[in-house]
């Protein structure tokens, strides 16, 4: 007559919580938190909110920061033109959209618009640290 054993495991715990397997978590909550959510700002039309929630939603953290706090911060004063301008660059892939901002790629002709230079400017005067 054979025994056989049966053995049930025991759910095993995490190993590693959320924050030590992504350690920039709490520093993007708290730089998305600290904005002002552009779907409560008060006299936002339905595309201008779009676009600021398509500038924080963008696929690399690096370029939800710099479209996000750009659009957080301009998207009330901008024109309809302005408007067409930052969508016109949201559609440029990411890669290439950051080396236009941080000066590292040549900018083509047709993305080189002074909507692009605003947001240099933007970064330049407005760091995120002052370290």
């Amino acid at each position: 007559m054979s025994h056989y054993h049966l053995r049930v495991a025991a759910p095993r715990p995490a190993r590693y919580t959320a924050r030590q397997i992504r350690p920039w978590a709490r520093e993007a909550r708290s730089v998305t938190v600290t904005n002002a959510d552009a779907n409560e700002q008060p006299g936002l039309d339905v595309r201008r909110r779009r676009v600021v929630f398509r500038c924080w939603h963008r696929g690399t953290k690096e370029m939800d920061l710099l479209l996000g706090r750009y659009a957080d911060a301009r998207i009330g004063t901008m024109s309809d033109d302005e408007v067409d301008a930052l969508e016109f660059l949201m559609d440029a892939p990411d890669p290439e959209l950051f080396g236009w901002i941080a000066g590292t790629r040549p900018v083509p002709a047709n993305y080189d618009i002074p909507t692009l230079h605003a947001i240099r400017s933007f970064h330049r005067d407005n760091p995120t640290s002052r370290s």
